[in-house]
């Protein structure tokens, strides 16, 4: 439990994703060159390939996590949900469209009910309303982490975040069955 704890928590201040348990092997993959079209080996396949994206730990890194680990802090909900969905974008996009896209609503619900306490109860029991407005009208001037207001996101982001509405929205309530892989790689 520990190193699970460990990692998560670095992952988590670093914003790096993959597999939601860091220290066991679901599955076996190999890509030729391009990193995005994974193939499954058979159960039978035996070898030893090791590929990790190991991030630089600076010593404020190491202090953020230390310090998180002392305090028990668990990495947030939405990070998970969206590390959930990113490891699953290639073998179950619709359910990654789904899953990212409430991360982001969960995510953007916990700040808010961070930094307005009253309105934690209201926060958690309403449903979201629109996530594009939210970023850029509600959120706005809200206390970031760091003292300074929170901005809105750039027009860009605010129609990726549209276009993953969308789509969330087509798989939901219309059974849409198939999602561009290029388009949710973007959106997640």
């Amino acid at each position: 439990f520990s190193l699970r704890f460990a990692v998560g928590v670095l992952r988590w201040r670093l914003g790096h994703a993959g597999p939601l348990d860091p220290v066991s092997v679901l599955r076996v993959a190999w890509s030729s060159d391009d990193s995005e079209n994974w193939h499954i080996f058979p159960r039978k396949t035996s070898g030893r390939l090791v590929r990790m994206d190991i991030p630089e730990i600076t010593r404020e890194v190491s202090k953020d996590v230390q310090g998180l680990v002392d305090q028990l802090t668990l990495e947030p909900l939405a990070h998970e949900l969206w590390r959930e969905a990113w490891d699953q974008r290639r073998t179950n996009p619709r359910s990654a469209m789904l899953i990212g896209m409430a991360a982001l609503e969960v995510g953007i619900k916990q700040f808010a009910a961070r930094r307005i306490p009253d309105a934690g109860w209201l926060l958690a029991e309403a449903p979201a309303p629109n996530v594009a407005r939210l970023l850029s009208e509600f959120l706005p001037g809200l206390p970031h982490g760091d003292g300074g207001p929170f901005k809105a996101p750039d027009a860009e982001t605010l129609e990726t975040v549209k276009k993953g509405t969308t789509i969330r929205n087509e798989v939901t309530h219309k059974g849409v069955r198939r999602i561009q892989p290029a388009t949710l790689r973007i959106v997640l």
